[in-house]
C-alpha cells in the first residue's frame, strides 16, 4: 500500500502501522500499542534514504484527531526535537486538527530545523490560509512580529492575498525578512 502527503511524492509504506494511522484503525492501533509499539519512534515511510516521520506527525498529515488523541494519551510527544505538531497541523490539517493539537499541549512559539516560524507553514497551507493567519494573530503571534520571512516568500510567489493581509494587518513591507529593505523586489 501507498501513502500520499502533501508536497511529497507517494510513499509505499515500509512501517505497517502507517497503515493504521493513515486509515485512522483505532483498533490495529490500540493493538500495536498494547503489543510494545513505541509511539515516539519515527516511522520509515520509503526506503533507506526516504522519509521518517513520527506517528503523530502523521496522522496529523490526515487530519485524524482521535488517532491524535490516542497517541498524546499514550505518552506521544507533539513536540519532539525539532519537529512541531502545530507547524505539521498548521501546513498539512483544517483547522480543526489546528486547534486540536494545541488543546493538547503542542508548543505553538516553535520554529523548524531551518528557522521558519508558524507563518511560514500556514503560507504553505494553500487555501485556508487567512484562516490560519487569523488564528497565528488570536494566539498573539502579530504580523508585524512574525511574518517578515513570510512576507519576502509571498513576494517571490506572487502571493498578493497574503501580502495584501499582512500589509492591513501592521507589516511594513519597506522591513521584511533580516530588516532589509523591499525596494526593487
Amino acid at each position: 500500500m501507498s501513502i500520499y502527503i502533501k508536497g511529497y511524492p507517494e510513499f509505499n509504506i515500509i512501517d505497517p502501522i502507517a497503515v493504521d494511522i493513515t486509515t485512522n484503525n483505532m483498533k490495529a492501533i490500540q493493538t500495536a500499542i498494547e503489543d510494545g509499539f513505541l509511539v515516539n519512534q519515527p516511522l520509515l515511510l520509503y526506503g533507506m534514504e526516504g522519509l521518517w516521520i513520527y506517528p503523530v506527525m502523521l496522522a496529523i498529515c490526515y487530519n485524524h484527531i482521535e488517532t491524535i488523541e490516542l497517541l498524546v494519551s499514550k505518552k506521544a510527544k507533539l513536540d519532539i526535537k525539532k519537529e512541531h505538531a502545530f507547524l505539521y497541523a498548521l501546513k498539512y490539517s483544517n483547522m480543526e486538527t489546528v486547534k486540536a493539537v494545541l488543546k493538547l499541549g503542542a508548543k505553538s512559539d516553535v520554529k523548524d530545523r531551518i528557522g521558519k516560524n508558524m507563518y511560514s507553514y500556514a503560507l504553505e497551507t494553500g487555501e485556508t490560509k487567512i484562516e490560519k493567519y487569523e488564528l497565528l494573530q488570536e494566539l498573539g503571534y502579530s504580523v508585524k512580529d512574525y511574518a517578515s520571512d513570510s512576507a519576502f516568500m509571498a513576494m517571490i510567489l506572487y502571493d498578493y492575498e497574503t501580502l495584501n493581509y499582512f500589509i492591513s494587518h501592521g507589516l511594513d513591507m519597506n522591513r521584511i525578512s533580516s530588516g532589509e529593505s523591499a525596494e526593487g523586489i
